[in-house]
């Protein structure tokens, strides 16, 4: 995003995973990965490896919810670190996800997904990653969308310059969508 061709935000994100349904709700995250960047909030690359346990809480035609938790592995390039920082952190952390998706009507969806993890104070101590919002089927598989996004990080580490980036991001963003 720019004002007044002056850079104000640019975060990107990129999640997989494989879930094994041990019964019809019970699962296990063999392996799950994200990859974060926001130079804003001092992060030129978080990786993130986890794996865990879940079960699906509801599982009806109109709503899905699911929680899991399980070990992960966080590994931080930093932008920028003083004279005596190392620009690089790895450490274990504990994970914990849940996603909602509830069809309100044949053309109306609500979400929630939300994952955080505790870990290591040269890691952030403790970051989140709340996704939230609604999908409204327009004209065939046009959909539009309106999410509400809220990224923290407890400890964000200061920039070379001695500036601590806040620990609080929100974004909303307004979409379309065609599926195919």
């Amino acid at each position: 995003t720019e004002i007044d061709s002056e850079e104000t935000s640019n975060n990107q994100r990129a999640n997989l995973g494989w879930d094994l349904f041990l019964t019809q709700r019970l699962f296990v995250t063999v392996v799950g990965a994200e990859w974060y960047r926001d130079r804003f909030q001092n992060i030129e690359n978080r990786w993130t490896v986890t794996a865990g346990l879940g079960y699906e809480l509801i599982d009806t035609s109109s709503t899905s919810w699911r929680a899991s938790a399980g070990p992960a592995w966080q590994s931080t390039e930093f932008v920028s670190v003083g004279d005596n920082g190392d620009d690089t952190s790895s450490g274990a952390a504990f994970g914990i996800s849940t996603r909602l998706d509830h069809e309100l009507t044949g053309d109306i969806d609500l979400y929630l997904d939300y994952d955080a993890f505790f870990t290591s104070k040269d890691n952030g101590t403790y970051n989140h990653h709340l996704d939230t919002g609604i999908s409204f089927d327009l004209i065939g598989d046009l959909d539009a969308n309106v999410s509400w996004v809220w990224d923290r990080t407890q400890d964000p580490r200061p920039l070379e310059d001695g500036t601590v980036p806040e620990q609080d991001d929100y974004r909303l963003i307004f979409g379309l969508g065609w599926s195919y």
